[in-house]
């Protein structure tokens, strides 16, 4: 540790007593047996192993705190084993830790914390949890994630009758790090998908054409379908932040609360009236029914985001209302800054003009734009590249951000990531399908929007953690 001690002379100089531990640890490696050549990994782990696993020092706390041995089910199904410490006259509303043991995920055990683990119950007065997830190579990731992510939930939901305060919850652990990249899917996920969208842009960029030739049907209603209600995820999106704003209001600053609350109830109605309107431009059907089905979805959004947003940390809320802003605004921003002056032609623009041609994704159309727009043909057939409605269709995939709201939602987020693409694959689909947009175009669209939702998480969120951060 560097910090001010009584035995130093000056402040932030390493604790003397830490540093004598430093300087036998190199000599300790001389005398840590060495893996056998061509050793398995079982035989390679098992002295560190070994080490992590026995616990040499004092029972310093041999009375006054009670252990209580429960089990908390996975998400897998496992029957999690938990140790919870609480002093022997514990009182309510305490605080809580959570604590992982440590071990680089592949030793340790809750034997070796269990004396600290008391310790802190004796001091602090607290409730601690004691986790024993499961170890690597027996179990794989994200398995002991999904252990320590299912103790700490099951801590939030039963904190009352543990004696501990919802809102007092904290989680620590040792060397492992659990507390690293689990606000989006995992990276298996994210990289997945961003190979399937090289491979598509590959194919695009040599099959565009031919493509958009065998499946091109203007009149197909799932194609006419997506088009009016496609883009119902960024609109929606609008909607959700503006709720979350509402949720989220700081009570406490006056003029803040004011600013939140003016905001959040500006993008609820914007998104409304968007909502409202996008269907009818599209889809052969009345005003009233475009806006009745606008005004029902916006409001089913607002209702469900404030259920979710009930006792999540206010901090967060407004984290995730930002990313949802800042990722919508961006996809659009990005998408009419390319496509406006790329002036690709669409491909029913193509099929139905001789003037027209096909140009690979790469080559801008701005002659030929210039040239038929002069014409009379309109300026909105050369914005094929790249994707409106894909990339707002992508907003969808901020789904995977509601977690951080809600503990209900725990472990969800790779299958919420994955509705999301999969409408915004539909999408895609019925966009080629209507000759609005090339393979290529959606792929870019669609690429856009995972990118910012990547970026700006990151950004955003730069200490990763499973608990929203009123429950952690």
């Amino acid at each position: 540790m560097v910090k001010p001690i009584p035995e130093g002379r000056a402040d932030g100089e390493v604790d003397p007593r830490l540093f004598k531990a430093m300087r036998m640890m190199p000599l300790m490696l001389h005398f840590i047996p060495k893996a056998k050549k061509n050793a398995t990994v079982a035989e390679q782990i098992a002295m560190p192993r070994k080490m992590f696993g026995e616990y040499k020092g004092d029972y310093v706390v041999t009375e006054g705190v009670d252990t209580q041995h429960i089990t908390v089910k996975s998400a897998d199904g496992y029957a999690l084993p938990v140790r919870i410490y609480k002093r022997n006259n514990a009182g309510s509303g305490l605080p809580m830790l959570v604590y992982y043991h440590g071990g680089g995920f592949f030793g340790g055990g809750p034997d070796i914390v269990e004396q600290m683990c008391k310790v802190l119950v004796r001091d602090l007065d607290c409730v601690v949890l004691n986790v024993d997830y499961r170890l690597c190579p027996e179990a794989h990731y994200p398995q002991p994630f999904d252990d320590c992510w299912a103790a700490t939930c099951w801590a939030y939901e039963h904190a009352e009758e543990l004696g501990a305060a919802e809102k007092k919850i904290a989680v620590s652990g040792g060397s492992e790090n659990m507390l690293e990249d689990v606000y989006l899917p995992g990276k298996r996920v994210l990289l997945g998908a961003g190979a399937f969208l090289l491979a598509m842009m590959v194919i695009g960029s040599i099959w565009d054409f031919p493509i958009s030739k065998a499946v091109y049907n203007p009149s197909n209603p799932s194609g006419l379908f997506f088009a009016g209600f496609g883009e119902y995820p960024a609109v929606l999106g609008f909607a959700a932040a503006g709720a979350m704003l509402l949720s989220a209001r700081n009570r406490e600053k006056r003029l803040v609360s004011v600013l939140q609350i003016i905001a959040g109830c500006w993008f609820i109605l914007s998104g409304a009236a968007m909502a409202a309107m996008l269907p009818k431009g599209y889809l052969d059907i009345s005003t009233v029914l475009s806006v009745g089905i606008g005004l029902f979805c916006t409001g089913l959004t607002v209702w469900g985001v404030t259920r979710l947003c009930k006792g999540a940390d206010r901090r967060t809320v407004i984290r995730v209302a930002t990313v949802f802003l800042l990722v919508i605004f961006a996809d659009i921003l990005v998408v009419n800054l390319i496509k406006i002056p790329w002036g690709r032609a669409r491909m029913r623009l193509v099929a139905v003009d001789d003037r027209a041609y096909f140009m690979p994704w790469w080559q801008p159309g701005k002659t030929l734009r210039d040239t038929l727009v002069a014409a009379g043909v309109a300026a909105e057939e050369f914005k094929s590249f790249p994707s409106g409605h894909t990339a707002n269709a992508s907003s969808l995939m901020l789904l995977c951000l509601l977690p951080q709201l809600s503990p209900k939602l725990a472990g969800k987020q790779t299958a919420l990531f994955l509705i999301g693409v999969a409408w915004t694959c539909l999408v895609a689909a019925s966009r080629i399908v209507m000759g609005a947009h090339y393979l290529t175009d959606t792929i870019v669209g669609f690429a856009a929007g995972l990118i910012m939702l990547a970026g700006l998480c990151h950004i955003l969120f730069p200490i990763h953690s499973k608990m929203p951060e009123a429950k952690a």
